[in-house]
């Protein structure tokens, strides 16, 4: 399947798509410090926000719409070899050191995890100092407590997607606006009513890991998975840990098709697939540079 995306062709991106275009455009926009924002290809309420804090960010006309003139700027009208380079390249000079490294451990080839993790998340896996990039998941969270605790503090539709209620003065904020601030807002007020079962409903780090998987990556706690993640070092090395579990023998093969499912929906495989094929390749080139 063609991922390129050619923005002479394309009047823009706007809320209610779901294709292969939007997934592509959710991978951009995490690259270049907007997201992080899950990568399912569907443009709803939370990849409104994210467009929108870049066009604002460009200063460009904040419409929620991703116009031809956004997509240029985040380099989607190069073709796939420009942008798959470019994606693994910004991973590559932040990771370098410690995905040698990791990679040997594990015995996979480093081209294939500078691939898979420049797949999930190209940009960063730290906010600041000690904290980890996050992604916070009310659903999850609803899943955890009552209903009358979950109402107090989160809530879901359709239109707005996941808001968070301050304590203070009762009003209601986005979670998923592509701010920090506002994912680990949610994670404090989620915190107060049940600690464990907020930090296991978080996504960390370049490889956006669910923290529900503390104990499969080495972990006692998805607290200590937190604190574990602030050194960037140990997101690596804790992707390779997932990996051996449920996808190593996939990309040792470079089985992308195989591996994709694991990642993302059916409707979505073919073209992650072929997106982790083209990073496989632009990986093989950065690594080889001198």
């Amino acid at each position: 399947m063609e991922s390129v995306i050619r923005v002479d062709t394309l009047d823009g991106l706007q809320c209610g798509e779901e294709s292969p275009r939007v997934l592509l455009l959710q991978c951009e926009l995490n690259n270049t410090g907007y997201g992080p924002l899950l990568l399912d290809g569907c443009f709803g309420a939370a990849t409104k926000r994210v467009v929108m804090d870049a066009q604002k960010g460009m200063k460009q006309q904040v419409s929620g719409i991703a116009t031809p003139r956004l997509l240029r700027v985040l380099g989607l009208e190069d073709g796939p070899d420009a942008r798959a380079r470019r994606v693994t390249l910004s991973v590559w000079e932040r990771f370098k050191d410690t995905l040698l490294d990791e990679s040997a451990i594990a015995d996979l080839p480093p081209t294939v995890v500078l691939a898979a993790l420049a797949a999930e998340s190209g940009w960063m896996g730290t906010w600041r100092v000690g904290m980890p990039t996050i992604r916070f998941s009310a659903h999850r969270f609803r899943l955890h407590v009552p209903s009358n605790i979950f109402d107090k503090v989160l809530r879901i539709s359709p239109e707005r997607g996941s808001e968070v209620r301050d304590a203070q003065s009762g009003t209601w904020h986005g979670i998923h606006t592509g701010r920090q601030e506002a994912e680990y807002f949610a994670l404090s007020a989620a915190s107060v009513y049940d600690l464990h079962a907020a930090y296991g409903c978080i996504s960390l780090g370049a490889p956006q890991l669910p923290g529900r998987d503390f104990d499969r990556v080495g972990y006692e706690t998805a607290l200590d998975m937190f604190v574990g993640f602030g050194d960037e070092r140990n997101q690596i090395r804790g992707l390779l840990q997932h990996l051996e579990l449920d996808a190593g023998i996939a990309l040792r093969n470079l089985e992308w098709a195989r591996y994709a499912k694991w990642r993302v929906g059916t409707d979505l495989v073919d073209f992650y697939a072929g997106y982790l094929s083209e990073l496989h390749c632009a990986a093989g080139k950065v690594i080889r540079e001198p």
